[in-house]
């Protein structure tokens, strides 16, 4: 890898993230030997599949800008033929930056959020204050709702000592959290792109906050986990999960009201639950648990 900072700071230096596969034309010994190595994908790496940061032109002399992947290639295809008789096959799109500072321009959406999270933030910074200054416990219940203070102690309050419009509240424990997931999923789209830069910003986060452009309606409305496959949020699926389980849950209450009725019930969603997704694990020869590979 080359230095990001000091390609970038030379004159029409640009810095590319070069993703590329080892091949050769001929019977290669060494590549087979790698491709075996790598074929354990749960716990290797797949050495026949590099990234290399390279600085153009300092290290790739006839990079030609307006076809980047064959110039990289041959770049490559130099230093690889050189020490391992070995060929590259450069992966698209590339990652290039340079020291040039495009003009930041914000659309409508990311004023908007912004507005809402200054607001947010002022009504928190109110609702301390206001929290703060009351002699009693009774108080604007508006204002309080903002208290930081009061939601860190009803974070601390168990279930049963709630009262009864918290008990409803309660009931909908998954859908209380939209307000504040939306505002992740909007703030991931909108603003979080601008809080960095770099190649591997690019791909790191860049990737993720075009995901979310494409499918935030999936996420909105919880069937994430169902309809899309991509890595919006990645970690967002529980809250899908959650929010499924949940209205289930309503749908047994409403439909089983006899005692006998929600043991059957519970008794054949249990058995369901468990026999699918055996099942297909086994016929589609998928990973039982989350394998968390090198890759």
């Amino acid at each position: 890898m080359d230095r990001y900072e000091d390609c970038t700071l030379k004159l029409n230096g640009t810095y590319c993230l070069v993703q590329f596969v080892l091949v050769s034309d001929t019977q290669s010994g060494l590549l087979d030997m790698i491709n075996e190595y790598s074929s354990n994908k749960n716990t290797r790496y797949n050495h026949s599949l590099l990234r290399h940061g390279i600085c153009v032109p300092e290290q790739c002399s006839y990079a030609n800008k307006k076809d980047q992947v064959s110039s990289l290639e041959a770049c490559l295809n130099d230093t690889y033929w050189q020490k391992y008789k070995l060929k590259t096959k450069v992966l698209q799109p590339l990652q290039c930056n340079t020291d040039v500072k495009e003009p930041i321009v914000f659309a409508a959406g990311n004023v908007v959020v912004l507005v809402i999270i200054i607001v947010i933030i002022i009504m928190n910074l109110v609702g301390t204050l206001y929290h703060s200054c009351l002699m009693n416990s009774r108080g604007n219940r508006f204002l309080l709702c903002f208290s930081i203070k009061q939601n860190i102690s009803k974070l601390r309050t168990s279930y049963t000592n709630l009262d009864d419009d918290e008990q409803q509240i309660k009931c909908f424990h998954g859908l209380r959290l939209t307000p504040s997931y939306a505002l992740i999923l909007v703030f991931t789209i909108t603003w979080l792109g601008h809080l960095g830069s770099g190649t591997f910003w690019q791909v790191a986060i860049m990737s993720e906050v075009e995901w979310c452009r494409e499918s935030w309606l999936y996420y909105l409305f919880y069937i994430n986990n169902y309809v899309n496959s991509n890595r919006c949020m990645y970690h967002s699926w529980y809250m899908a999960s959650n929010v499924q389980v949940m209205i289930l849950g309503y749908f047994v209450c409403v439909l089983a009201r006899g005692r006998s009725a929600k043991i059957w019930t519970m008794a054949i969603l249990i058995a369901v639950g468990t026999i699918i997704p055996a099942a297909h694990t086994f016929y589609q020869d998928l990973d039982a648990v989350l394998f968390v590979s090198p890759e």
